[in-house]
């Protein structure tokens, strides 16, 4: 009674999907798959992620595994970044395939970035814990501030002129907004640089940097008295 209900309005691919996974739940595993594959033909492009998810599991349990593949395959290209590469990877595994659709899917994301921003690349390199690989694809292209923090991070302890270097080149753009939150989240990363300073023991080129700080911010008073209370309780 709720299918036939549910039947009534296929207005949107989320319709079939709520239709699919009625049925799916109800153990009707080949009345799923139909309606599934029917709104995907409708819809297209524009079928809801749910609905495609939903399609591809249904084709891994039929062993359809190259179906299932294509239809992942397709939304990492429409959507190539580290979310659709970890799902992507979750069903190549499914076959053991991962190693060739991981090359497919690296040649696309290079192909994309070729002269642009390398912040998915980077980010994936990060997840499969490659971290070299992820410092060389963010020197040549360049990547979003919140993963330089990260790759930051991870440098520290092998690299700390590395994340110094990062750590000051993001203070500035934050600097720019103007705004106490932004003042306490520049002195944040001078905090950071301060400790990486001292367990390096590079103190007198951390008291340069903040003499630079000083001079360069001066019109920013807020932001020059948080870095007067920092020197005096920390340097």
């Amino acid at each position: 009674a709720l299918v036939e209900i549910k039947q009534k309005d296929l207005s949107s691919s989320y319709r079939y999907f709520d239709l699919a996974q009625t049925l799916l739940d109800a153990q009707h595993e080949e009345r799923a798959l139909k309606w599934a594959e029917k709104g995907q033909r409708i819809f297209l492009g524009d079928s809801d992620r749910r609905l495609l998810a939903l399609l591809a599991d249904l084709y891994h349990r039929f062993g359809r595994h190259d179906e299932a593949i294509s239809i992942i395959w397709n939304r990492f290209l429409r959507r190539p970044g580290l979310a659709t590469f970890q799902n992507l990877k979750n069903h190549a595994d499914q076959n053991n395939s991962w190693p060739d659709w991981r090359q497919r899917a690296m040649a696309s994301l290079h192909a994309a970035t070729e002269n642009r921003d390398r912040s998915e690349l980077v980010a994936i390199h990060i997840w499969e814990e490659n971290l070299e690989a992820a410092w060389n694809e963010a020197q040549t292209g360049g990547c979003r501030p919140d993963i330089w923090l990260q790759l930051a991070q991870l440098r520290e302890k092998t690299h700390p002129e590395d994340a110094i270097a990062i750590y000051q080149k993001q203070i500035e753009p934050i600097l720019e907004r103007t705004n106490n939150k932004a003042y306490k989240e520049a002195m944040g990363l001078v905090t950071r640089i301060g400790e990486i300073a001292n367990a390096t023991h590079s103190e007198a080129a951390f008291r340069q940097y903040l003499n630079l700080l000083r001079s360069q911010y001066k019109r920013k008073r807020n932001f020059i008295k948080m870095l007067a209370a920092f020197e005096r309780d920390v340097v």
